[in-house]
């Protein structure tokens, strides 16, 4: 037999390939689905595009509505996504997504998150512009070398880059390319901040270079410092399964001794004598093995290899210095490789410089890519940070300035000092002792801090908290005083709400020793870094642990997106410091920042004034994006929500005709009935105002987080803001519950007796409920409370039929009350015309709901199409019995293609009958079978 490669796509000469799309080309699998637009390239659809108007009286993100098409052609049409590799959302909001076929119908929404694309501008700007990722040089670049499955849990992810990674690589890859077609630079930086995916740009980059220059032997080392990463790295690379390197997935990519090392780097020089002889590959290795006594069996030079790629993680630690041989190491082994580092805070200082072994300072390069923390807050891939100063009056009062000095090496790290003489006296002013942060008095302080503030700090422990503490005895400790204190403050308190991560040896005290004793008892495992990983693995996945007490543990790398307080009771370094705090910048639902709270009383302000006092990174640029995004004083958030209140009571005074004092003072009424009619007016008046709608209730939304993420701010405990915060949330919960009833409102246990006594606006789920009298209706005309009827009867039929609208005369219905209550606000109809038609409207309901009871599935159907026709003006003929025997054998089986077709012939043969011309029966077919046939039988089956 012959064997051909046959290549589909040529990714090296574009010119080679066609690129066209086509508008609303139908495809059919187990359902028919009609994309907006479907790209194609040689004939092959690699990207389809749903495009949604920007603003919509139905959707409050019309982003949301094409997100839900494309999870739903995934569902409907697996077969497509074998070829499709990317959705593309055009709404208010521009997006794409990786897609992949959805056989097991998995509900991907919630996990999913939609990507932005931002393209680079001559300046070195980059603008957003969803379009640009179609250019046909970037959509096959990501098809070829961006686009990763992965195993993961027993289903398979599909991963494709985000805009910052995709143009970082390309920039590591030209320098490569460069270099290998003559150039003399073999090194560069990617300083990308935390939280931006430096990961997958590492294995991207691996990749891409593997790929290309596979024919040449390619050879890829990545390299880690810490066992964490290690196992990070070898995990992912162990899940993927379209790379062009390929992982023995029960080894892994990890070379696990420094003799498989020297075995390695003997094959690579065999290699370059013997064509026969392959060393191509890509490994995980740890930076220790690194080692000049280990290595001496490789003379000095004799790997000539060019092919070589080292890529390092973290690249800002232990490249230099005495203690440090990884430079040398790679200098007297690999002087022809290259070597491109990935950090998100690189180290400047005289013995040590990122920027010094992986870049070029002094021709002018620093990086060559750059993504910074306003980048990042920016586009959504982290939150901001704001910081919180504690206990500073302490530990200030109790520090033993006689020993200040070695503290002062601290921060002299970060930067040469060169007179130091002049400014120790106003350093050591800020410098605490780091005995005094392992005293028993401190850590009962600390103890006593956390255990007022944590639920506050972790808004109900909706989210998670870190403690950093100054050695492995503190943690232990720490751990016990915590115990004690919240056993007495929380009833169904337990010791699994804290727990600690720290190194254990031989040589520890006594009480860590018993520390272990304990835990090896409570988890039944031996090993202490199994119980390490158990825990950590528990704090990420489960509701408990809640706190986790480390030291120098899990402070880089570590990434749990629940995790939002960080408390600090700990000197850190200013690299480790940004390190640290980048482990609670992760974004997830509700966590609106990041909190530190420093409890030495000096670590974030000593920082801030290191970088202004000795200009850190060299460039004024990168200290100011640190001074102004990294850290937020929780005084500027604190001041933003009282901006923003004063914005908001002007607002609710215009529409409601009370001050929020007067409000607040009718709500704690003695009369409940009193308080709870004036409630009812005020939501009403609310949802029937233009300013209501917007900005009014986002404003709402956006005081009450304020306000809760501000966590154990001192001032929002005083009883004035205390009690604004209760009518706030009050009036948010009531305005819910008419707006969006089965939408829940966390509200802190403290208060939620008290806020729900006074709101009972419970889900309506009978429209009897609903009609108001006439005489209700009359009166509420004669006294001008029109907007009541608005708020009382008309939102919630459209709350009820929210979850109808799959049933067309619903659909309708609720597209005329949507309408309804836009023209009640801008008054084009007036109160009695919207009384009477939402008399007619809620009439029709009742009748449909009683009919729908009587019908069979099929019959339902042939309503459903029946009214769907004549929503579009087409009237159909009475006799169709035809029809309903196919549709009663597509509800009875499986659906089948023989089924669907005569489906189809029994539509085109009514439309024939209803007159409509023969060029739009195919589409009027086409979306009766997508948007009421096939749905209403899924439905009438028990499927998706």
């Amino acid at each position: 037999k012959e064997i051909f490669n046959l290549k589909l796509i040529d990714f090296e000469n574009l010119e080679n390939n066609e690129f066209f799309f086509i508008h609303e080309k139908p495809f059919t699998d187990q359902y028919n689905i009609r994309p907006d637009f479907t790209l194609f390239i040689n004939g092959i659809p690699l990207a389809i595009i749903e495009a949604k108007r920007e603003i919509s009286e139905e959707e409050e993100d019309t982003y949301l509505n094409a997100l839900r098409q494309i999870e739903r052609y995934e569902r409907e049409n697996p077969k497509l996504f074998n070829f499709v590799q990317l959705g593309i959302g055009i709404a208010d909001k521009n997006f794409y997504i990786p897609t992949y076929p959805n056989r097991d119908k998995e509900p991907r929404w919630k996990t999913r998150k939609v990507e932005i694309w931002k393209e680079e501008t001559p300046e070195g700007e980059y603008k957003e512009n969803i379009f640009g990722i179609l250019k046909p040089e970037i959509l096959t670049d990501l098809v070829e070398n961006f686009t990763f499955f992965q195993a993961k849990r027993g289903s398979l992810n599909k991963v494709v880059a985000r805009y910052m990674q995709y143009y970082a690589v390309n920039k590591a890859f030209k320098r490569i390319e460069d270099y290998l077609k003559g150039g003399n630079k073999n090194r560069g930086l990617v300083w990308h901040w935390q939280g931006s995916g430096k990961t997958w740009e590492i294995i991207f980059l691996a990749e891409k270079f593997y790929r290309r220059y596979y024919h040449r032997d390619a050879v890829v080392f990545i390299i880690v410092d810490r066992r964490e990463l290690e196992d990070q790295f070898d995990e992912v690379l162990i899940s993927l399964r379209n790379t062009k390197f390929v992982i023995d997935e029960r080894k892994g990519a990890r070379i696990s001794s420094i003799e498989e090392f020297t075995e390695k780097l003997k094959l690579i020089k065999e290699s370059e004598n013997n064509p026969n002889v392959s060393a191509a590959g890509v490994h995980l290795v740890m930076m220790h093995k690194f080692r000049t006594d280990h290595l001496s069996a490789i003379p000095e030079g004799e790997i000539k290899k060019k092919e070589i790629l080292l890529l390092r993680d973290e690249a800002h630690r232990t490249e230099g210095g005495p203690d440090a041989v990884f430079s040398a190491v790679r200098n007297h082994i690999f002087k022809n490789a290259i070597l491109i580092g990935f950090t998100g805070t690189p180290v400047h200082r005289k013995e040590n410089s990122t920027f010094e072994t992986f870049a070029y300072p002094r021709e002018g390069e620093f990086y060559l890519h750059r993504y910074f923390i306003a980048d990042s807050i920016r586009d959504g891939y982290t939150v901001p940070l704001t910081f919180r100063v504690a206990l500073s009056d302490f530990v200030k009062a109790s520090v033993d300035e006689k020993e200040i000095k070695e503290l002062i090496n601290l921060y002299r790290e970060n930067r040469d000092l060169e007179e130091l003489s002049s400014t120790e006296r106003e350093i050591s002013k800020l410098l605490s002792f780091s005995k005094f942060l392992n005293s028993d008095a401190y850590l009962k302080r600390v103890a006593e801090y956390i255990a007022d503030n944590l639920a506050v700090d972790t808004e109900a422990f909706t989210f998670k908290a870190m403690v950093a503490v100054q050695s492995r005895l503190a943690a232990v400790k720490l751990k016990r005083e915590l115990d004690r204190i919240l056993s007495q403050r929380f009833a169904d308190y337990s010791p699994e709400w804290v727990e600690v991560v720290i190194t254990y040896t031989n040589d520890d005290e006594i009480e860590i020793k018993e520390y272990l004793s304990e835990v090896r008892n409570r988890y039944g495992l031996t090993h202490p870094e199994e119980i390490n990983k158990k825990i950590v693995e528990s704090f990420k996945e489960k509701k408990n642990p809640k706190v986790l007490i480390v030291n120098r543990r899990l402070l880089t790398g570590f990434d749990c997106k629940k995790l939002k307080v960080l408390y600090l009771a700990e000197i850190l370094k200013g690299s480790l410091l940004l390190q640290a705090s980048a482990r609670v910048n992760r974004p997830y639902p509700g966590k609106e920042f990041g909190l530190i709270v420093d409890l030495t009383g000096v670590s974030i302000e000593n920082y801030k004034k290191a970088i202004q006092d000795y200009n850190l990174y060299e460039q004024k640029e990168i200290n100011e994006d640190i001074l102004k995004n990294l850290f937020k004083d929780s005084r500027e958030i604190w001041e933003t929500f009282l901006r923003r209140l004063e914005e908001f009571k002007n607002l609710f005074e215009n529409i409601t005709g009370l001050t929020l004092e007067e409000f607040s003072q009718k709500l704690t009424a003695k009369s409940s009935e009193d308080a709870k009619e004036t409630l009812r007016e005020v939501v009403g008046r609310v949802l029937t105002s233009d300013e209501g709608f917007y900005p009014l209730i986002p404003l709402l939304e956006e005081i009450t987080k304020l306000y809760e993420s501000l966590g154990g701010y001192p001032e929002k405990a005083k009883p004035k803001w205390r009690s604004i915060y209760k009518t706030l949330k009050t009036l948010q919960v009531a305005v819910n519950r008419k707006l969006k009833p089965r939408r829940v409102v966390k509200i802190p246990k403290e208060i939620e007796e008290e806020i729900l006594k006074g709101v009972e606006f419970g889900e309506i789920k009978n429209l009897d409920e609903l009609t108001l009298s006439d005489e209700v209706l009359e009166k509420l005309l004669n006294e001008g409370k029109d907007y009541l009827i608005i708020s009382d009867w008309l939102i919630p039929l459209v709350n009820l039929l929210e979850e109808e609208k799959e049933e067309p005369l619903y659909r309708l219905i609720y597209k005329r009350l949507k309408k309804l209550q836009k023209e009640y606000r801008e008054k084009a109809l007036t109160a009695k015309q919207i009384v009477e038609e939402l008399k007619g409207l809620t009439g029709q309901v009742k009748k449909h709901r009683k009919t729908l009871k009587t019908l069979s599935p099929s019959r339902r159907i042939l309503k459903a199409i029946s009214y769907y026709l004549r929503e579009r003006g087409i009237e159909i003929p009475q006799k169709v019995e035809n029809l309903e025997k196919t549709l009663e054998d597509l509800i009875s089986n499986p659906p089948s293609e023989e089924v669907k077709k005569e489906v189809r012939k029994h539509l085109k043969v009514l439309l024939i009958k209803a007159k409509v011309p023969s060029k739009e029966r195919e589409r009027v077919v086409d979306l009766l079978m997508e948007e009421v046939i096939l749905p209403y039988t899924r439905r009438f089956r028990g499927g998706a």
